[in-house]
């Protein structure tokens, strides 16, 4: 049975593994790729906010009947790591790998912390008080969870997972190359996932 921990907690795993790849990335001074890792780890990590705070948090605040305690900790937290999202991307701009490491050690202890208390404290009490109706949200959470980490490439064109808008086109630089990205979506068993094909500008097809 899917509960509110192991979807989070298994979310939260997803996160870290996306941040470590993107810090290994600028260590080596790679940032053509350290920027896209970057990008997506904080895609992810917004994403993760809004399922906390837009469907976990005010159904367990609405069962406790207030919305203090644990959830606006984590609440306060998430504004936090949230501005050094936008310290690091100004970071990735710059070409600041001082700069930008410097707040990646910052953002891990905060999150190694963040992370602890939610799964130690606050999604077992959520499991605890919320009951079925927790399950039922977790498992929502669940099948919107995208393979981010899924990247295929292909001569010249990169097969992306990510949470994009259905049929939408847009410009995007990746691995130093100008591509065009066309989006759609297809079904894989029971997940609905959104898809971008790129490729090169100019390349056949």
């Amino acid at each position: 049975m899917t509960t509110v921990s192991t979807a989070m907690t298994a979310d939260h795993r997803r996160c870290d593994e996306i941040f470590s790849r993107a810090e290994e990335l600028v260590s080596s001074g790679n940032w053509p790729d350290g920027e896209e890792r970057f990008l997506a780890f904080r895609d992810a990590m917004l994403t993760h906010f809004s399922m906390e705070e837009d469907r976990l948090f005010p159904a367990f605040e609405q069962h406790m009947g207030h919305t203090m305690g644990p959830t606006q900790v984590m609440r306060m937290e998430h504004i936090q790591m949230r501005q050094l999202f936008s310290d690091m991307e100004q970071a990735v701009e710059a070409r600041d790998d001082a700069q930008y490491l410097g707040l990646s050690e910052t953002l891990m202890m905060i999150m190694q912390q963040h992370n602890m208390k939610e799964e130690r404290m606050l999604y077992p009490m959520m499991d605890q008080t919320l009951g079925k109706a927790g399950g039922e949200i977790a498992q929502l959470i669940t099948r919107q969870e995208l393979p981010g980490r899924l990247i295929w490439n292909i001569a010249w064109m990169s097969v992306i997972w990510s949470p994009v808008n259905p049929w939408s086109a847009r410009w995007q630089q990746l691995r130093g190359w100008r591509l065009v990205t066309i989006s759609g979506f297809c079904i894989v068993g029971s997940h609905i996932c959104f898809i971008h094909c790129s490729k090169k500008e100019g390349s056949p097809g």
